[in-house]
């Protein structure tokens, strides 16, 4: 069985660097931000938008519109997740404050009978104030859960982008050291469209068709980031990011650049290559094995009839499309899916690769 694993390595664009590409990074990640936050809405609205549509209506490349909508339907399953979580939690909460509601009046009762005033009114304060913030929480518990459970019903999330620490500034903008709601609102914005993600895959050259990247001859990397046409016309196609350095982690990244080298060099001529032609074989061969490990165990365990009829089906559909001498079965084995999350911050922007690579597990 394949396990997938994710591998993270972080660096910084150059001080330097920043200055020249900062302005067209930070409007391929406006024009993200600002296709992220309509599919969200939309999809709250219980409203879909075709790849072809958004490709038109947005001015994004249908790869852009793929990262996007992946990390869309990340967040609203995560986040319904959460709220059924967070509704488990809440009632072992409400649980334990009704006990504790229930046992409040008896200690009240007792304390009457300590016979130095200071401490039995101090004691008093102290019991009447748990009694009423049992009380105050279980309210708010109570209207929290509907909340949610009316949120997971419609399958919908609630989201602040820009974070709601900076959303309520503008309600004390002395406070927060703010001129006026213009000000707030600037930064608000910025903060909202402060990251992008370009998402990879093993079978696009150089492991991403959004962004690519080649060692120099200096050990550092170059990427070159495919902008939106939205914004294309203003910045052009592309942003090189030269003499980029990543120190951590930067040996699993070259043999992640030579491994889609050598799919790349594969690819050429893939049709008559009798290496790729035996490793194919021998892959349908494991495949089958391990399969039939899987059926038999769950013959071994007495799983029902009907649920080992219907694995073995699946399977089998598996098989027989993996048997197929097609050019992404024949490279299977080659190729790491390398994705990128550009983040803006104080300092700057920061690159955060994750390269994603699959093993066999036992």
């Amino acid at each position: 069985m394949k396990q997938t694993i994710t591998q993270t390595i972080e660096t910084r664009i150059p001080a330097t660097l920043c200055v020249q590409v900062d302005a067209a990074l930070f409007a391929m990640s406006q024009c993200y931000s600002r296709v992220k936050h309509t599919l969200v809405a939309r999809k709250n609205r219980n409203q879909t938008t075709k790849k072809p549509e958004a490709q038109v209506e947005f001015g994004i490349t249908g790869r852009q519109f793929n990262a996007i909508k992946g990390e869309v339907d990340g967040l609203f399953q995560g986040q319904l997740s959460n709220y059924e979580r967070y509704i488990v939690e809440a009632n072992i909460k409400i649980v334990n404050r009704l006990t504790r509601i229930a046992e409040i009046p008896t200690e009240i009762a007792n304390a009457f009978f300590i016979e130095k005033e200071e401490t039995r009114q101090l004691v008093l304060f102290k019991l009447h104030r748990e009694l009423e913030g049992c009380k105050d929480r279980n309210n708010r518990a109570k209207y929290k859960i509907e909340e949610w459970q009316r949120l997971l019903n419609a399958k919908q999330i609630s989201a602040c982008f820009g974070s709601k620490k900076l959303w309520y500034k503008q309600f004390e903008l002395t406070k927060n050291n703010l001129a006026d709601h213009a000000e707030w609102y600037a930064k608000f914005s910025k903060k909202r469209a402060d990251e992008f993600t370009a998402l990879g895959s093993k079978d696009e050259t150089t492991g991403n068709q959004s962004c690519t990247i080649k060692r120099n001859d200096r050990g550092l990397f170059d990427l070159r980031v495919r902008l939106p046409n939205s914004v294309s016309h203003s910045f052009g196609t592309f942003v090189d990011l030269t003499d980029i350095p990543f120190n951590y982690r930067s040996k699993k990244l070259i043999e992640a650049i030579e491994d889609n080298a050598l799919r790349a060099k594969l690819s050429m001529g893939w049709e008559r290559n009798q290496n790729l032609q035996v490793k194919h074989q021998m892959n349908v061969l494991a495949m089958e094995e391990h399969q039939e490990r899987i059926l038999f165990n769950m013959k071994k365990r007495g799983d029902p009839v009907a649920k080992q009829q219907d694995a073995k089906e699946t399977y089998q559909k598996k098989l027989d499309n993996f048997a197929k001498f097609t050019k992404s079965n024949a490279l299977c084995d080659f190729g790491k899916a390398i994705s990128y999350r550009f983040k803006r911050d104080d300092k700057g922007w920061r690159i955060i690769v994750s390269l994603t690579n699959e093993t066999e597990v036992n």
